[in-house]
């Protein structure tokens, strides 16, 4: 379940244990130093001592968290809120950092050393409170002088919500009162994935869990928050992406994304997170791959709104076994990495005089990330990125963003294909009086295997149509009174193929808002791969509008009643109108 709860400002943050408490799951007590048994004997005298020149003992590791520990400084990413006004009279207000923590574990004398900065705190055994401690948690407490520090660690398991084998969480809360200041500091630590042995190939998801602290200027409050949700990476595209809720009282779900890059040669991912809590929360999300095999994972995320309240927190989890791969778009239930590479059209338009210029044309990879248990659609190229859903209040990281997914009502042919979808992407920055807008239009799906293409017979292909018009005569339809349109009308055609002569054609027409535009084209199957490539020619309305057309066609993966998308591109002569679908 997820679950928050909110606590005055007056009195001392909650430890995360309680929370946890209430969330259920299972897993196992920390397991304390082992005390040497009774009876040990003492080495007799005259020992020898040691020849000069004998190795000093490789100092001992821990190899997972379960214990018994050794003594260790625990590698970690770490994140930071400072409250201030905490308990008065004004509203609080908090920001968030990225601070450098150390954690220590002293087996010694079985204590825990957090540093941050010139703050220091060391939580002995006598500083364990039985009663805020739990199956999932160990609390530490100290209180001098109207400080209190609390000290909360995720216990270790090997099964179960919040206990991992690899990876902890960490939670160091510092409360003044008579400051009227906290410090928050969390970290995820534990066994860090050696960076040789993260992989670079295939994708993995995992089950997380998400605990944290937000302050609430409305409500001059500090809220413990814990939720749950999935994080998936693509190793081989260095790919990495979260999703999940938190739950509100006062809000009901709240829904936060992640989105960030896996370092080709290190363990670690970098990027940002963000979530809408009656305002947009955003900032940075970090982590790393712990045990030897990259089996859990843990990240810090730290964000803030515009209103001076924030947010840190810890993600951990494991990878998610049950989780299995869909074959078509017929009722996904997998989460999914898609790649394929977009038709691009860029134009700079000028808001006072009403004019355009620079219009240009290429090509960009494209990563979507599909969540059916959400419904979201994550689209990744470069340095860009959008999440997509039914509200726009939820498009955060370039919320300017508009998306089409092509398997809807605008489209409803687009429905009945099982193996190949399209979306247009468009997006807008504004400089001054100009606005540059980028329209990106792309299929992508389950590819045909290249041995499963046909080297003989004939087929025909139903052909469905769709795209962006960029033209000085249309009225904007995805931005209204601009310069964009998409493809207003059902569109089709038919693909022919002769396998066995590895040739085709093609004949279609185009309907857009200033008439119809024939398509014809001719091309050449590959007889080694999935793929083929030719050319299209156009006539139309506009006489201008009918050269060079380039295309490039994703194959569906089985056989059956095959349609295609179609990215095409079409340039005039004077390169005043660019189609792209």
């Amino acid at each position: 379940m997820t679950y928050r709860t909110r606590f005055a400002a007056g009195v001392s943050l909650l430890p995360l244990g309680l929370l946890l408490a209430a969330c259920g799951g299972g897993g196992v007590n920390s397991t304390p130093t082992p005390t040497p048994t009774p009876g040990t004997p003492t080495p007799t005298p005259g020992t020898p001592t040691p020849t000069p020149g004998t190795p000093t003992p490789t100092p001992a590791t821990n190899d997972d968290l379960i214990g018994p520990l050794v003594s260790d400084s625990f590698k970690n990413v770490a994140g930071e809120m400072a409250v201030t006004k905490l308990g008065g009279t004004s509203q609080p207000a908090a920001t968030a950092s990225k601070p450098t923590l150390a954690l220590t574990y002293d087996a010694a004398s079985n204590t825990y050393t957090l540093t941050v900065g010139g703050r220091s705190k060391t939580f002995a055994p006598g500083d364990l409170s039985a009663a805020k401690s739990t199956s999932q948690a160990a609390v530490y407490e100290i209180s001098a002088g109207g400080v209190t520090d609390t000290l909360t660690l995720t216990k270790p398991g090997t099964s179960g919500r919040f206990t991992y084998q690899y990876v902890g969480g960490a939670f160091w809360q510092r409360v003044d009162t008579a400051a009227h200041t906290a410090f928050v500091d969390v970290a995820a630590y534990g066994i860090q994935t050696p960076n040789a042995s993260v992989p670079r190939a295939g994708s993995a998801s995992y089950a997380v869990d998400v605990m944290g602290y937000e302050t609430r200027r409305d409500g001059k409050a500090v809220n413990t928050l814990s939720g749950s949700g999935q994080l998936d990476v693509d190793f081989a595209k260095g790919i990495v992406v979260t999703s999940g809720t938190f739950a509100s009282p006062d809000s009901g779900p709240i829904e936060f994304d992640g989105k960030a890059t896996l370092s080709s040669n290190a363990n670690g991912f970098t990027g940002v997170f963000s979530f809408y809590d009656y305002e947009h929360f955003t900032g940075t999300l970090e982590g790393r791959f712990y045990g030897p095999a990259a089996q859990e994972v843990g990240a810090v995320v730290n964000t803030q709104d515009n209103k001076g309240d924030a947010m840190v927190g810890v993600i951990i989890g494991r990878k998610d076994s049950t989780l299995g791969t869909n074959s078509s778009f017929v009722a996904p239930d997998h989460s999914q990495f898609f790649t394929a590479d977009t038709q691009t059209v860029s134009v700079t338009h000028n808001d006072t005089t009403e004019t355009y210029s620079g219009v240009s044309h290429g090509t960009a990879p494209v990563t979507v990330h599909f969540d059916p248990v959400t419904g979201k659609y994550m689209l990744i190229s470069g340095d860009r990125a959008v999440i997509h859903t039914v509200e726009a209040q939820q498009q955060r990281f370039y919320p300017v963003d508009q998306v089409q997914v092509y398997q809807s009502e605008y489209r409803p042919s687009f429905k009945t294909l099982k193996y190949v979808t399209g979306m247009s992407w468009a997006s807008r920055t504004v400089s001054g009086q100009n606005s540059q807008y980028d329209f990106r239009d792309f299929v992508y799906g389950f590819p045909t295997a290249n041995s499963s293409v046909p080297k003989t017979g004939l087929a025909a292909f139903e052909l469905t149509l769709g795209g962006t018009i960029v033209d000085k005569k249309y009225d904007g339809v995805d931005f209204p009174t601009e310069l964009a349109a998409q493809v207003a009308y059902p569109s089709g055609g038919v693909l022919l193929a002769d396998f066995g002569a590895g040739t085709l054609s093609l004949n279609a027409g185009l309907d857009v808002l200033a008439g119809h535009v024939e398509l014809q084209g001719q091309g050449t199957i590959s007889s080694a791969a999935n793929g083929f490539t030719g050319t299209l020619t156009a006539d139309g309305p506009d006489n201008d509008l009918h050269r060079h057309l380039l295309r490039q066609v994703l194959w569906p993966r089985r056989g059956g009643n095959r349609r295609h998308l179609l990215r095409l591109e079409r340039t005039g002569r004077d390169a005043d109108r660019l189609f792209r679908g």
